[in-house]
């Protein structure tokens, strides 16, 4: 991060020459992430983990020490988790999630 708070990225080469094929000046496009959309990424993504592993506890799975017996590992194979990204404001982007017909 730096020191506004953003999280600045740069894009891979092909995607960065896609963007600057397009312009009539030439600057190198970058990726800035908020800093609290970052912290936002990290929260969603440890409850979903603590959820997680209180749904596996319900069901039996405790895995004490870390190892887990042949009936905990089965019981963790019927858990079913969905992750929810929330992206927030886009404006002028698409965006293609599991898309065979993407325009690379």
């Amino acid at each position: 991060m730096n020191s506004s708070g953003h999280l600045t990225l740069s894009f891979s080469a092909q995607i960065r020459d896609d963007f600057m094929g397009g312009m009539d000046i030439l600057m190198a496009p970058l990726l800035q992430v908020g800093g609290n959309q970052v912290q936002g990424v990290l929260d969603s993504l440890i409850n979903e983990i603590i959820n997680w592993a209180l749904e596996l506890e319900q069901k039996g799975m405790i895995g004490g020490g870390l190892t887990f017996l042949n009936n905990e590992k089965q019981a963790a194979e019927s858990v079913v988790y969905t992750i929810t990204n929330n992206i927030g404001s886009m404006q002028n982007y698409q965006l293609q999630q599991a898309s065979d017909n993407s325009k690379k």
